[in-house]
């Protein structure tokens, strides 16, 4: 914001020079017009003064203004990326983020941390172990690591069957 104090002493200043400016003319004495020189220059120095502070407070704010229009830009085309994404609960209490189908362009199906991305991030959760039963999932960016189990594995009486049972006893 224009410091409104700056530009008002500016202009406060310049009305008092033409004042003294005008009583120099009226002035006959040598030693009264050297006076009221000394005056009109220490408040010509206060106009330039404020003025020059006035200019810097603008140049502060347009460089702010630069640096809000940016950071506008960047919140539109991240919420632009999150929009390609859709909150999945991958297991009970774990959700991620996993690229909708359709939108792909040209990426391979993947998830990314719902955690980092609500904090402004992308980072991909990649596969960390894998098995028939189990497999474990960590974030690239924050570490988390995330267990997902598929099942139980079969116990040795499940592994035969009914039949078999009987043949035995």
């Amino acid at each position: 914001m224009v410091d409104i104090a700056a530009i008002s002493g500016a202009l406060g200043s310049i009305k008092a020079a033409g004042d003294i400016a005008n009583a120099m003319l009226k002035l006959r004495d040598a030693s009264a017009i050297l006076e009221k020189t000394v005056e009109l220059n220490r408040i010509i120095l206060s106009a330039q003064q404020d003025a020059l502070a006035a200019n810097a407070a603008q140049a502060a704010l347009i460089a702010k203004i630069g640096e809000l229009e940016k950071e506008i830009v960047s919140l539109k085309d991240w919420k632009a990326e999150l929009g390609r994404y859709q909150l999945t609960e991958l297991a009970p209490g774990f959700v991620a983020l996993s690229l909708k189908k359709g939108e792909e362009s040209g990426e391979t199906f993947h998830r990314i941390c719902a955690d980092c991305a609500s904090n402004g991030k992308k980072f991909y959760l990649q596969q960390h172990q894998s098995g028939p039963y189990y497999d474990e999932f960590q974030c690239g960016g924050c570490g988390s690591k995330m267990g997902i189990s598929k099942g139980t594995p079969p116990t040795r009486a499940d592994d035969y069957d009914e039949e078999w049972l009987r043949v035995r006893d």
